[in-house]
């Protein structure tokens, strides 16, 4: 019987590790992505959390509120943001 658990216990860590593992490795392949909107092309880098249009760059924050939802939040150069919240309901707060 303690054997068994013994296993139990080793297998579920290893599962754990093995998640942890690929949470690293998925987290270093954030590649930079182009977008386009409006007519003109975005560059977005998540690693460095930066939107560029190739003449001006601009820095966001992502802070997730756990299961209630999110505030995304843009940085200008000239040191202003803009924000706004999104709910998980659906509801948007700019």
């Amino acid at each position: 019987m303690k054997k068994r658990i013994w296993l139990l216990c080793l297998a579920g860590a290893m599962v754990l590790a093995g998640l942890v593992l690929l949470a690293l490795l998925s987290a270093k392949e954030l590649r930079p992505y182009t977008v386009e909107a409006g007519g003109r092309v975005f560059t977005v880098n998540p690693r460095k959390q930066t939107i560029s249009d190739g003449t001006h760059s601009y820095r966001y924050d992502l802070d997730p509120w756990g299961s209630i939802g999110y505030q995304l939040r843009f940085h200008y150069p000239d040191g202003s943001y803009y924000h706004f919240d999104v709910y998980r309901r659906g509801d948007i707060r700019i």
